[in-house]
């Protein structure tokens, strides 16, 4: 018998971008349905769940920029049990790296990515962060 805590929404969303807390390393990954089913994550990852996977790579690019990994890594508890927390997740300000971000520089590392694609993921995100009174809850 298992126990999962912590379902919501997000949990049950088709893609998500994932960072283990207990690795040693800072490397967002793209997790896809598998058999047209989402897959569930344990209690040591943390993840922003997508509806569509434009969206997802889109982020999952984001956090893996060169910009995000250096403002990560000084931060990181490198000899902790747990490496990543989400305390340290919250302090990511995405809207701050889509301002660092180029449309160019995301189509190459996104080829299917058009314009129309880039300026509704910024502007959803925007959204997001009025709504929420500009704190966007980065990662469960």
């Amino acid at each position: 018998m298992f126990s999962i805590f912590g379902i919501g929404d997000y949990s049950f969303k088709p893609y998500k971008v994932a960072i283990a807390g207990m690795y040693k390393t800072t490397t967002f990954s793209l997790v896809k349905l598998i058999d047209n089913k989402p897959v569930m994550l344990d209690d040591t990852c943390y993840f922003i769940g997508f509806d569509t996977l434009i969206e997802a790579e889109i982020t999952q690019t984001l956090l893996n920029k060169k910009l995000t990994q250096d403002f990560i890594q000084p931060i990181a508890f490198k000899d902790a049990k747990r490496m990543m927390t989400k305390d340290l997740l919250m302090r990511i300000d995405l809207n701050e790296i889509i301002n660092e971000t180029d449309f160019c520089e995301m189509q190459l590392e996104i080829p299917g990515l058009n314009i129309a694609g880039w300026e509704s993921y910024k502007g959803e995100l925007t959204k997001q962060l009025f709504e929420k009174n500009r704190q966007l809850d980065l990662l469960i």
